[in-house]
């Protein structure tokens, strides 16, 4: 449980981050320098997201394990009946 925990709140950390920095996009600039900079920066906010998604992975797969665990007690108490 504490593994599902300290995973999720790394997920929520790394989400907030990026919600934070996207946020900061609400309009594009206008001229084609500072356009280039937002490009740059948007291009490595990809690469932070792509390095950060076997945070979110490891989190899917512990998620999928506690529904498996759910539904196997559910299951033997079931047959116990």
């Amino acid at each position: 449980m504490e593994v599902t925990l300290t995973g999720l709140e790394e997920a929520t950390s790394v989400v907030a981050d990026f919600e934070m920095k996207l946020s900061a996009y609400e309009s594009m600039p206008g001229d084609l320098d500072s356009l280039r900079k937002a490009q740059d920066e948007l291009m490595e906010l990809e690469a932070d997201i792509q390095n950060n998604q076997e945070v979110v992975d490891r989190l899917q797969v512990l998620r999928y394990i506690y529904v498996l665990g759910k539904n196997l007690i559910f299951l033997i108490s079931f047959l116990k009946h």
